[in-house]
Protein backbone atom coordinates (compact mmCIF):
# COMPACT_ATOMS: atom_id res chain seq x y z
CA UNK A 1 0.00 0.00 0.00
CA UNK A 2 1.54 3.39 -1.05
CA UNK A 3 0.53 6.60 1.49
CA UNK A 4 1.26 9.63 -0.34
CA UNK A 5 1.58 13.06 1.96
CA UNK A 6 -0.71 15.70 1.39
CA UNK A 7 0.73 18.93 0.95
CA UNK A 8 -1.69 22.38 0.92
CA UNK A 9 -0.64 24.53 -1.63
CA UNK A 10 -1.97 28.29 -2.46
CA UNK A 11 -2.97 29.57 -5.63
CA UNK A 12 -1.16 32.45 -7.37
CA UNK A 13 -1.19 34.28 -10.13
CA UNK A 14 2.09 35.95 -11.41
CA UNK A 15 3.60 38.25 -14.40
CA UNK A 16 6.83 36.97 -15.38
CA UNK A 17 8.82 38.48 -18.12
CA UNK A 18 8.17 36.24 -21.78
CA UNK A 19 11.77 35.27 -21.75
CA UNK A 20 11.89 34.03 -18.60
CA UNK A 21 8.90 32.21 -18.86
CA UNK A 22 9.99 30.38 -21.66
CA UNK A 23 13.04 29.39 -20.36
CA UNK A 24 10.94 27.81 -17.33
CA UNK A 25 8.76 26.06 -19.15
CA UNK A 26 11.72 24.99 -21.66
CA UNK A 27 13.55 23.77 -18.04
CA UNK A 28 10.09 21.85 -17.06
CA UNK A 29 10.02 19.97 -19.46
CA UNK A 30 13.19 19.09 -19.85
CA UNK A 31 13.32 18.22 -15.72
CA UNK A 32 9.96 16.48 -16.36
CA UNK A 33 8.60 19.04 -13.50
CA UNK A 34 6.07 21.90 -13.28
CA UNK A 35 6.96 25.41 -13.85
CA UNK A 36 5.47 25.92 -10.23
CA UNK A 37 7.83 23.46 -8.68
CA UNK A 38 10.44 25.26 -10.40
CA UNK A 39 9.16 28.40 -8.34
CA UNK A 40 9.10 27.09 -5.64
CA UNK A 41 11.92 25.36 -5.25
CA UNK A 42 13.41 29.04 -6.14
CA UNK A 43 11.50 30.50 -3.60
CA UNK A 44 12.50 28.25 -0.83
CA UNK A 45 16.30 28.81 -1.82
CA UNK A 46 15.68 32.39 -1.63
CA UNK A 47 13.81 32.65 1.44
CA UNK A 48 16.98 30.16 3.16
CA UNK A 49 19.02 32.36 1.88
CA UNK A 50 17.81 35.74 3.26
CA UNK A 51 16.91 33.77 6.48
CA UNK A 52 20.73 33.40 6.23
CA UNK A 53 21.67 37.12 6.08
CA UNK A 54 19.22 38.16 9.14
CA UNK A 55 21.22 35.74 10.99
CA UNK A 56 24.68 37.02 10.43
CA UNK A 57 23.11 40.64 10.92
CA UNK A 58 21.48 39.48 14.08
CA UNK A 59 25.32 38.15 15.08
CA UNK A 60 26.95 41.07 13.63
CA UNK A 61 24.75 43.28 16.07
CA UNK A 62 25.54 40.93 19.18
CA UNK A 63 28.77 40.49 18.72
CA UNK A 64 30.36 43.02 16.14
CA UNK A 65 31.19 42.79 12.71
CA UNK A 66 32.94 39.47 11.16
CA UNK A 67 36.83 39.14 11.32
CA UNK A 68 38.70 39.14 7.99
CA UNK A 69 39.23 35.37 9.03
CA UNK A 70 35.95 34.89 9.73
CA UNK A 71 34.59 36.27 6.48
CA UNK A 72 37.67 34.18 4.80
CA UNK A 73 36.61 30.98 6.42
CA UNK A 74 33.28 31.62 5.32
CA UNK A 75 34.00 32.12 1.61
CA UNK A 76 36.10 29.26 1.47
CA UNK A 77 32.57 27.31 2.80
CA UNK A 78 30.86 29.32 0.33
CA UNK A 79 33.32 28.74 -2.73
CA UNK A 80 33.40 24.80 -1.95
CA UNK A 81 29.59 24.94 -1.97
CA UNK A 82 29.65 26.53 -5.27
CA UNK A 83 32.48 24.49 -6.90
CA UNK A 84 29.91 21.24 -5.82
CA UNK A 85 26.96 22.98 -7.41
CA UNK A 86 28.91 24.05 -10.87
CA UNK A 87 29.64 20.71 -11.28
CA UNK A 88 26.30 19.63 -11.74
CA UNK A 89 25.83 19.35 -15.55
CA UNK A 90 23.11 21.29 -16.94
CA UNK A 91 20.12 19.76 -18.53
CA UNK A 92 19.77 22.78 -20.86
CA UNK A 93 21.91 25.88 -20.69
CA UNK A 94 20.87 28.82 -18.76
CA UNK A 95 20.86 32.18 -20.80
Amino acid sequence: MTVMAVTKVAKRSISLPIELNDELEELAAVEHTSVSALLAEAARRDLLIRRGLRGVEQWEAEHGPLTDAELAEADAILDAVTDDLLHITPTIQIK
